[in-house]
């Protein structure tokens, strides 16, 4: 139990690696003793899984946030391309369509 207050300790700080290193330490410890089935145990894998999850964010983010710190050109890069897509402007049509609609929906009461 120590290992998964620890978890949660680091967790509540938004540490995704040292939560995830005391809950799979609690998880081992957990294992040794209680069935795979047992309800500690599943709960531990869903934390787990959430935490990698949580890791996985943080990585991925950490990766743009470098990558833009290298080149800010790659940036406005981006944003250009996005704003010239096909895609965009489809959905700034169907987001404009909705409001619209919304508006005249509004209005009519």
């Amino acid at each position: 139990q120590i290992y998964a207050d620890i978890g949660v300790m680091y967790y509540s700080k938004e540490d995704y690696k040292q939560a995830l290193d005391y809950f799979t330490k609690a998880h081992a410890t957990w294992l040794k003793s209680l069935r795979p089935s047992h309800l500690y145990v599943k709960s531990m894998e869903k934390t787990i899984r959430t935490v990698e999850s949580k890791l996985s964010m943080y990585y991925s983010k950490q990766d743009t946030k470098q990558t833009l710190d290298y080149s800010p050109a790659a940036g406005v890069t981006l944003l250009k391309s996005i704003l010239s897509s096909d895609l965009y402007a489809k959905s700034m049509e169907k987001t404009t369509h909705t409001v619209e609609s919304k508006l005249c929906m509004y209005n009519s009461l």
